[in-house]
């Protein structure tokens, strides 16, 4: 079974390839990571269950964004922005993704992932 922690190192490695779809691939296995962490913080502390369709994305980041906990709501802002920083890798081929800027993403997910495990 496929657990966060290898969603994040196969991030990790392909952010290290300057080839761009490498980069790409990068930035969507960073924000799934991050997703997944995410999404089992939510179960686990407000008895979250994510929805089972393409709503879950946007519904997972506004749950963690309503919730009290200031450091919760900035992890949701934070789940968002990567969500987009996804999308635009995964789909607008025309916008060029640097070394730099998928190492950030990667940076970003691992960020949000260990905040969740403190939780």
């Amino acid at each position: 079974m496929i657990i966060v922690d290898d969603l994040l190192e196969v991030a990790k490695a392909l952010a290290k390839n300057s080839d761009e779809a490498n980069l790409r691939s990068s930035v969507s296995r960073a924000y799934y990571a991050a997703f997944h962490e995410a999404s089992q913080y939510a179960h686990k502390k407000h008895g979250y269950t994510r929805p089972r369709n393409q709503s879950a994305h946007s519904s997972l980041a506004r749950h963690l964004i309503d919730c009290k906990k200031d450091e919760v709501r900035q992890a949701g802002i934070s789940l968002q922005n990567l969500h987009i920083a996804r999308k635009l890798a995964d789909y607008d081929l025309n916008d060029d993704l640097n070394e730099n800027d998928a190492k950030l993403h990667v940076m970003m997910a691992e960020t949000l992932i260990m905040g969740f495990r403190k939780g």
